[in-house]
């Protein structure tokens, strides 16, 4: 391309979110230039890659379901910090484990069929405001410098997003440190059909710990989050030796099973869109704006869902405006966006339970009854639906835990 283009939209970031987004908007007939500073899509891997079923319902994905599946995940052991399980059944495919590189790339190949620019190992370096709310990218890439100017910026560039410092908008909420590793085994079998996840303060303090099958039945990727980087440090440490997940993988001699990490990565979840994502005809979306689910850390279903949110405000409006932002922000505040700010409020109450508490509550769900109503009504995109249906069935999992009750209501 010329050293200065222009643009309908300019996108930073070609994750998930920023390539669907390159992608939809392609397919409306608008002129889209997508940046990425890395030499392909996908790398670094970013997450667990567990991803509800249904996401690939949204428009376009269920085409992709195929060429990116791992594993077809029925259910979780949930495990206390004392040890004791709850074995989750559903019956029925409720989660896939993805290729996350194929999917990412994918996606990308995905916009530029349909028309997008890619600009691949490019980095944003500017921007600038012009006249009738345009914006100016000024970007370094493999040829030089060059410019963009689009009539709309849209941030898909991750939770330490440039665009987000260059647009003057606040940070997420709060961000939690993690670290993911996928692994080998050999010795035991990865449950192909499950994941764990483990949970206690000096596992994971403020989160949990994850295990999650990687296409064999000797690959997983395992990982977890915690409030601060020392407690993610003890816990790291802790999870390498913990006969939990050795208990789960079958394994009779702890790390010595284990051939070593194939990929590793240390990041950040960020929790929580700050008041505002939109500045004149710019905006952030996904990990840039914070908007990674609270109870479970992820990204890709709300960001693709907030991509939905903008495509269905650009054909109500016809065009591409800060009319039509206002009028995305508004649905996504009021819709999936408000689900997200209560389950924060959610997650600071499991944030706070002691790990007493947690054994109680694991054996309380035991139940039959509400072991039920876990396997026929469990959503990790929709966890607070759950907990209001288990507090509804039996208050007394809120007795238990007493100095959460005059809380209750802005939960609700």
């Amino acid at each position: 391309m010329n050293a200065a283009s222009t643009a309908d939209v300019a996108i930073i970031g070609a994750g998930p979110i920023g390539s669907y987004a390159a992608w939809m908007l392609s397919r409306r007939g608008l002129s889209v230039i997508i940046m990425e500073e890395h030499p392909e899509a996908g790398r670094p891997e970013q997450c667990a890659g567990l991803v509800n079923r249904t996401m690939f319902d949204l428009p376009g994905l269920e085409r992709l379901l195929d060429s990116v599946r791992l594993n077809e995940i029925i259910g979780a052991d949930i495990y206390s910090p004392g040890g004791n399980s709850l074995a989750l059944r559903a019956g029925k495919v409720k989660a896939i484990s993805m290729d996350r590189a194929r999917f990412d790339k994918q996606l990308l190949r995905n916009a530029a069929n349909a028309g997008a620019e890619t600009m691949l190992s490019t980095k944003a370096i500017g921007i600038e405001r012009k006249d009738n709310d345009r914006f100016r990218v000024n970007y370094r890439g493999i040829s030089g410098k060059g410019i963009v100017d689009t009539r709309m910026l849209i941030g898909c560039d991750g939770a330490s997003s440039s665009i987000r410092k260059h647009l003057s908008l606040e940070r997420p909420l709060s961000t939690l440190p993690g670290v993911a590793f996928q692994v080998e085994i050999d010795n035991g079998k990865v449950p192909g059909d499950l994941v764990a996840v483990f949970t206690g303060k000096d596992t994971a303090k403020g989160f949990f710990a994850w295990a999650v099958p990687a296409g064999t039945d000797t690959s997983m990727r395992i990982g977890l989050a915690a409030e601060d980087g020392a407690s993610l440090n003890r816990g790291w440490e802790r999870l390498k030796h913990d006969r939990r997940l050795f208990e789960w993988l079958g394994m009779d001699n702890g790390m010595k099973g284990l051939n070593g990490s194939i990929s590793f990565n240390l990041g950040t979840l960020p929790i929580g869109s700050p008041r505002t994502i939109i500045s004149g005809s710019a905006l952030i979306l996904g990990d840039s704006a914070g908007m990674a689910k609270p109870t479970s850390g992820g990204g890709i279903y709300p960001g693709l869902m907030a991509v939905n949110d903008l495509i269905n405000s650009i054909e109500g409006s016809g065009d591409i405006s800060r009319e039509t932002l206002r009028m995305f922000h508004n649905s996504w505040s009021s819709g999936y966006g408000k689900e997200l700010s209560r389950s924060r409020f959610f997650r600071k109450l499991i944030s706070q339970v002691e790990d007493e508490e947690v054994e109680d509550v694991v054996k309380r769900l035991s139940d039959p009854q509400l072991l039920e109503i876990i396997n026929s009504e469990g959503d990790i995109d929709h966890p607070l639906r759950l907990a209001l249906l288990l507090i509804k069935k039996d208050p007394s999992l809120l007795k238990m835990i007493p100095r959460f009750l005059p809380h209750v209501r802005n939960m609700v």
